[in-house]
């Protein structure tokens, strides 16, 4: 992670393309027609050895959740192991967001322990190695990867027109969350 560095010095015209969004509020119309526009999922994501299934949550939303559920392993004592990855892609500007959930089953617990993390197995890391390659060669950038999705992009004093959500405006919320409250 790129410390002391923001995302939106490091890359100006996303920069730009945040404050008139959120600061001069000049974009309202384009991020409401952005935000229903489907984002198609780059075809190599779904040739991915191991990856059995995916599950794409497209909304009008300013993301989509991408469920990229991994081979199941199953062991001794009715043991079931699954892991899934949890994609988080922008249609506001070409970023996303990876995160890692293991999800372990067994007679001698009650339900299902659901951990989250970074990559712990041999196969989430090179199924993690895949996505950025492929992510990246189709233009985008992995913000978990290089950048504190809680950075604050704006101070809410900023931002006159839009109401109060945590203490900030964080690069996650930014580009990730309806937070002008136009996809209703």
């Amino acid at each position: 992670m790129k410390h002391g560095i923001h995302f939106i010095e490091e890359y100006p015209r996303y920069g730009q393309l945040l404050e008139k969004l959120y600061r001069k509020r000049e974009l309202d119309d384009w991020y409401k027609e952005v935000c229903k526009k489907e984002l198609l999922l780059p075809e190599e994501l779904f040739c991915l050895n191991e990856v059995e299934k995916i599950n794409v949550s497209s909304r009008y939303w300013p993301s989509i959740d991408v469920s990229m559920h991994v081979t199941s392993k199953i062991g001794e004592g009715n043991f079931l192991f699954n892991q899934i990855i949890q994609l988080r892609i922008s249609k506001i500007i070409p970023v996303y967001d990876v995160n890692f959930c293991y999800k372990i089953k067994h007679q001698v617990i009650a339900g299902t322990l659901d951990m989250w993390g970074p990559p712990q197995t041999a196969a989430l890391m090179d199924l993690d190695n895949c996505i950025s390659e492929i992510m990246v060669l189709n233009g985008f950038l992995g913000l978990s990867e290089l950048y504190d999705l809680h950075d604050t992009v704006y101070e809410w004093s900023d931002l006159q027109e839009i109401d109060k959500v945590n203490r900030r405006l964080t690069l996650e919320d930014a580009v990730f969350v309806d937070i002008l409250e136009l996809c209703n």
